[in-house]
């Protein structure tokens, strides 16, 4: 790589990563990516990987990810932190990914413009930064797409079948790479060295998950298809049009003329719209409860089409010249300084993070002494600093919870040590002072982002669905922790 290459690349790297480094500072890491850390963390301490000691049960769609962050575990790294490095280091690969691929189709311009709408929005900085391996999969997925666009389909193919255990949207490409691959004229036994190599990828972890697991399907997947067939119009919202984010429907509103120009001009473009069509198609389908991360290549084939039709609107203006590279990455860096400090001044520091994440760590180092159990619909981040028996109540790591009629039954059947309850309606009996339920369990401490302490949250300021609002309930006749018996 010459001189250029690099001053090129570092440039790029410096417009990606800076927005992150507020993204760091503002925002907090998904609680769903702490049930993943558990494992990692397990693993890397030599207990297996398991959520609860001794209950083999695999909870997250992303093994793949967690070998990786208990990999980096073991040389010293925080598993968090680990993570997060992870994400952004991932962004600057798509960033890099995303400039070569338009380049090369549309020029300097709609490439600089795609690179700065990745590299600025919130929605994708604060999956970047959330510790989820969604960014991993993003970039995973545009390499693919570079390899298939090079008829590279010999190399596709096992990375490509790698990718299925990092998330399990992956099968789109999986299946596109086995095509291709197919297809595929000469190299006879480069191609059957392929197969044979993406073949083995997939096959060997499902016989150990199923040797080991008892099932090749991860329990989290399994537990989330008891809430699929929701609302096509969720689904549709969060990929383009997600509260409280102008800049998500502007960008939508973009991207439709951006996708008609690519598709006429680019092959990147058209199988980057085939891809995203087929993704989005693939969630209306199953119509699953959504979140953030689901959306992630969506989120990013939006900006790359948004600058694809601004760089069209602007092309007048700043038509393809020798120094318009320079220029253009200059002002995409000053954009990209402008914007972190914007969101730090802006958002402040995470309240979640220092209200909910680190007294939660606190209260768990301080009180728990080994042996407890605790029941939880949420149990990333208190499981991860909580050395405890987890009755999860969602399921996803506790496979026996669906053998209970709801959560209630759960909390009188196994008598957890402590409850760790939202602030939310389905726990109003748990609030209510007159309950049989709260004679039994009484309030210890709050966790809330608001920074809220009072444990006595009245039934009217109980939300009907999920928050980041906490309070732990103690059973009143705890005292000894009580030992879980595993099978």
């Amino acid at each position: 790589m010459d001189r250029r290459a690099l001053i090129l690349s570092a440039l790029i790297a410096f417009i990606v990563v800076i927005p992150r480094l507020a993204g760091i500072y503002t925002t907090h890491i998904f609680d769903d990516a702490f049930i993943t850390f558990r494992y990692s963390e397990n693993l890397a301490q030599g207990r297996g990987l398991v959520y609860n000691l001794g209950v083999r049960t695999l909870g997250t769609t992303a093994p793949l990810f967690a070998l990786l962050l208990a990999g980096m575990r073991r040389f010293g790294l925080p598993v968090p932190l680990a993570s997060v490095l992870v994400g952004v280091a991932s962004d600057v690969a798509s960033g890099l990914l995303i400039y070569r691929l338009v380049r090369r189709d549309l020029g300097v311009l709609p490439a600089v413009l795609a690179v700065s709408a990745f590299a600025v929005d919130p929605h994708l900085i604060r999956v970047g930064v959330g510790g989820m391996e969604s960014s991993l999969f993003l970039a995973l997925s545009l390499l693919l797409i570079e390899l298939l666009l090079q008829r590279r389909a010999v190399a596709a193919f096992p990375l490509a079948s790698a990718s299925l255990y990092v998330r399990p949207e992956g099968v789109l490409l999986w299946l596109a790479s086995l095509a291709l691959l197919a297809r595929e004229r000469g190299r006879a036994r480069l191609r059957t060295v392929s197969l044979a190599l993406g073949s083995a990828i997939v096959v060997l972890p499902l016989a150990l998950m199923q040797a080991y697991y008892g099932s090749a399907a991860p329990q989290s997947v399994l537990s989330k298809g008891h809430k699929v067939g929701g609302s096509f119009w969720d689904v549709l919202t969060v990929f383009f049009f997600p509260p409280g984010s102008a800049l998500q429907t502007v960008l939508t509103l973009l991207a439709v003329p951006g996708v008609a120009f690519a598709w006429r001009r680019s092959r990147f473009g058209r199988v980057l719209g085939v891809w995203l069509g087929i993704y989005v198609l693939a969630y209306l389908a199953a119509r699953p409860h959504m979140w953030t991360w689901y959306a992630l290549p969506v989120y990013c084939g939006k900006a790359v089409f948004a600058g694809v039709a601004l760089a069209q609107l602007l092309r007048r203006a700043l038509p393809e010249s020798p120094g318009l590279e320079s220029r253009a990455l200059g002002a995409a860096g000053a954009l990209a300084v402008a914007a972190a400090a914007a969101m730090a001044m802006v958002a402040g520091g995470s309240p979640v993070r220092r209200h909910v994440y680190r007294p939660l760590q606190a209260w768990c180092e301080t009180n728990l002494r080994g042996g407890e159990t605790i029941a939880a619909g949420d149990v990333g981040a208190l499981g991860y600093y909580c050395d405890a028996f987890i009755y999860d109540l969602a399921g996803l790591v506790w496979a026996d919870r669906w053998q209970f009629a709801d959560h209630l039954e759960v909390v009188e059947t196994e008598k957890p040590d402590y409850i760790f309850a939202e602030t939310a309606s389905y726990w109003s009996s748990l609030f209510d002072p007159g309950s049989s339920l709260r004679q039994r369990y009484r309030p210890v401490q709050r966790f809330s982002p608001s920074g809220h302490t009072e444990v006595a949250v009245p039934s009217t300021e109980l939300t009907p669905g999920w928050q980041l609002d906490y309070v732990l309930f103690e059973r009143v006749d705890h005292g000894r922790p009580t030992t879980v018996a595993v099978p």
